[in-house]
């Protein structure tokens, strides 16, 4: 995508290209809204809001960099600016969503820009729409169309519920969208008014050209991603020769290694199942966190009676492993209905 010639590119625009450098300030200091993180991720959270045009947070699963991207969100609130957030998909806005909602004031708006709205209803755009006048009497006008042919009813629905809509983004300090959220020209418009710093959580799981409508209305952004485990999925092989499988995060981590974080403490796998994972995919950079590094499957010693000694000791050898597989293949463990819909295997539940 170009700028057009008669537009002066913004300098994040420049940095995007590779024109001009990354800024950042000298300094940012904070006062954390999320008290659980640690010591990696506050000084995460203190360099990306150190950071004028672009910071990059990269990372493996259960490394922390969506709790790292809700404190910046939160951060550059209570700092005054707009932010928009931006999701690969809709279920990843509803987990963002339901984190940031619980730390901001009331007074602050928000304003999801989709349908789908499962954590917290009350901010999405229909929602919204209906809290205000304009909105409940296009509702009320709604209702009443009984004929199709009637132009200037619907012309009335369509007026006021663009009238509800101006009003709900010009308050909005808050604005969470994926792609299709923003698909409408007006919205698109109307969000053009202003400049948004623009948080992406897993943004390397987006083709670059699904990136570039929020990145025409940001003065700064904020990504996350793995581009490991998490990029593209393009099946294309003309695609791939084209470069599409390539994130814009991956190249802008490959542009700016002075502006991204690697994380490499994970808070999900023990030190034996991380090994899997660790050395062939991350050249053996992950650590576990002491809270997870140790644990395993072990259950704590039992009282037994003398007779069944030998049978806890052959568990205790199961059991002691941290991953166990099960083949059931031949077992012929199979499904048995209750006379209802609700089935039932006993094999398994004997296994």
């Amino acid at each position: 995508m170009t700028v057009s010639s008669k537009e002066t590119p913004s300098y994040l625009w420049e940095v995007l290209f590779k024109l001009k450098q990354p800024r950042r300030k000298a300094d940012a200091d904070i006062i954390p809204f999320n008290l659980h993180l640690s010591e990696t991720q506050i000084q995460a959270v203190q360099k990306a809001l150190m950071a004028l045009d672009v910071y990059l947070i990269d990372g493996p699963p259960a490394t922390g960099k969506t709790s790292i991207v809700v404190e910046c969100i939160l951060q550059e609130i209570a700092r005054g600016n707009r932010v928009m957030v931006f999701g690969a998909t809709e279920q990843g806005l509803d987990m963002i969503a339901s984190k940031i909602v619980p730390g901001l004031s009331k007074k602050i708006k928000l304003c999801r820009l989709s349908h789908s709205a499962q954590t917290v209803p009350h901010i999405a755009l229909d929602a919204l729409i209906l809290s205000h006048e304009e909105g409940q009497l296009a509702a009320k006008h709604k209702s009443s169309l009984k004929d199709a042919k009637e132009e200037s009813l619907k012309r009335e629905v369509k007026r006021l519920e663009l009238q509800a809509i101006e009003t709900i983004v010009d308050m909005a300090s808050v604005v969470l969208s994926t792609i299709v959220g923003l698909r409408d020209k007006k919205i698109r418009e109307l969000l053009g008014k202003r400049k948004y710093v623009v948080a992406v959580d897993d943004a390397s799981l987006l083709i670059e050209v699904g990136l570039w409508i929020p990145m025409q209305l940001a003065s700064k952004i904020i990504l996350s991603g793995d581009s490991v485990q998490l990029s593209p999925r393009i099946r294309s092989e003309q695609s791939i020769k084209g470069g599409l499988n390539i994130s814009l995060f991956e190249k802008l981590k490959t542009y700016y290694p002075e502006y991204t974080i690697s994380l490499v403490t994970q808070h999900r796998m023990n030190n034996s199942i991380m090994t899997l994972v660790s050395e062939p995919l991350y050249h053996n950079r992950l650590k576990a966190s002491d809270s997870i590094s140790l644990s395993s499957l072990k259950k704590k010693k039992k009282t037994a009676l003398d007779k069944i000694k030998d049978e806890i000791a052959e568990v205790r050898k199961i059991i002691d492993r941290n991953l166990l597989l099960v083949d059931t293949n031949g077992c012929q463990y199979g499904e048995s209905a209750t006379g209802e819909e609700s089935k039932f295997n006993m094999g398994y539940l004997f296994m």
